[in-house]
């Protein structure tokens, strides 16, 4: 009667055999036979390196009908684990042995079972901001470990200055990272996510938005902020003009027009020096330093009008004799050969009176005061 033994979980054109009594049977495929009598006989399945045999001996007896053994091969396996690094406490992730079966888990170390060989894996997390790796493990009869390590995935975030005045420290809070510069920009580098940012403050200096959020999905991220200064309002007020007289405060060559008798200049804080104008060139008021230290104070602009010296001088007369000089309403009387008075530039009349007994020539005139002194021979 058949005695069959078949071969299970052998590599295709593996060959096996076995040992059945005194006779020894071999085969590349799944099944070997033997023919025996009735009768119990002993078996034994020869070794494969790399493999067990699941019944690997026995005793098989033959009653009148054939019998079959089923033996189931597997793999022998040896322990290979894998400890990361990397990742944060209680993440979980995979690793795979191309071959030799897979782990997968929250703990730091986890194991495969490998049969011998050489044999490609790899690990990967099973959560985003984290990238993986992979390599090549040796198995030769016994179990080993491996180190793997995990890499956080980051993407940069950056923090760029607006209008801020060159070397002025400034600073930014992302998440729980506190970071200050005196150059245009600063950068830091986040795996993905939603973080809360801060900005520091700066004295004198102000932004629309000192606080906010980014959030990261795969690549970097830039954050304009502008800065403008504190600025802070100084009056100019004048008088001396006559009204309806156009006049400005001038400083750092920027013109601030005023409106009536007021000039508002807004400033940040600092030492300014300012210079006065104004639309009728017969008056003149002095300029200044205005210094502005969180607030600015009021200043008093008073314009005086402008006036040369305009001196008759006459020939002729009696000495010590007196005579005067009219200008615009306003009598000069002398006893000397000169008599003065200022006047603004323009175009003013002049009358003579002179001593008695005398004639003035000329008795009467006008005459024209331009930016210096003017003498009017008589």
């Amino acid at each position: 009667f058949a005695v069959n033994f078949q071969s299970t979980g052998l590599p295709s054109g593996q060959g096996w055999s076995v040992q059945l009594a005194r006779g020894l049977g071999t085969s590349n495929g799944s099944l070997i036979q033997f023919l025996e009598p009735n009768g119990s006989y002993a078996f034994n399945v020869r070794p494969l390196a790399g493999f067990r045999a699941s019944p690997s001996a026995g005793v098989v007896t033959v009653n009148g009908s054939s019998v079959t053994i089923r033996i189931a091969w597997s793999r022998v396996t040896y322990p290979v684990s894998f400890q990361e690094s990397g990742l944060p406490s209680g993440t979980p992730w995979n690793v795979t042995v191309v071959g030799g079966g897979s782990a997968e888990g929250s703990s730091s170390l986890l194991t495969v079972a490998v049969p011998n060989g050489t044999f490609n894996f790899t690990f990967v997390p099973l959560r985003q901001g984290y990238v993986g790796g992979n390599g090549v493990v040796t198995v030769n009869g016994t179990g080993l470990q491996r180190t793997v390590a995990f890499v956080r995935v980051e993407y940069s975030v950056t923090f760029r200055s607006l209008n801020l005045t060159p070397g002025v420290r400034w600073s930014v809070t992302l998440g729980s990272e506190l970071q200050s510069t005196t150059n245009a920009s600063l950068n830091f580098s986040e795996p993905n996510g939603t973080y809360a940012y801060a900005m520091g403050g700066i004295p004198g200096w102000k932004t629309a938005g000192y606080s906010g959020q980014v959030r990261l999905i795969g690549k970097p991220i830039v954050v304009d902020v502008t800065w403008s200064r504190f600025v802070y309002p100084a009056a100019f007020t004048e008088s001396g003009l006559p009204p309806g007289t156009a006049w400005w405060v001038v400083i750092n060559a920027t013109r601030y027009s005023a409106s009536g008798d007021l000039a508002d200049v807004a400033l940040p804080n600092g030492t300014y020096r300012y210079s006065i104008g104004s639309g009728d060139a017969r008056y003149a008021a002095a300029g200044g330093l205005l210094t502005i230290e969180g607030s600015a104070p009021a200043v008093g602009v008073n314009f005086t009008l402008v006036t040369y010296l305009v001196t008759v001088v006459t020939t002729g007369g009696p000495v010590g004799a007196a005579w005067s000089v009219t200008i615009n309403g306003t009598t000069q009387r002398s006893t000397g050969t000169t008599a003065s008075l200022p006047e603004a530039n323009g175009s003013h009349a002049y009358r003579i009176s002179p001593p008695s007994g005398y004639n003035a020539r000329p008795s009467s005139g006008t005459f024209t005061v331009n930016g210096t002194t003017t003498d009017l021979p008589v």
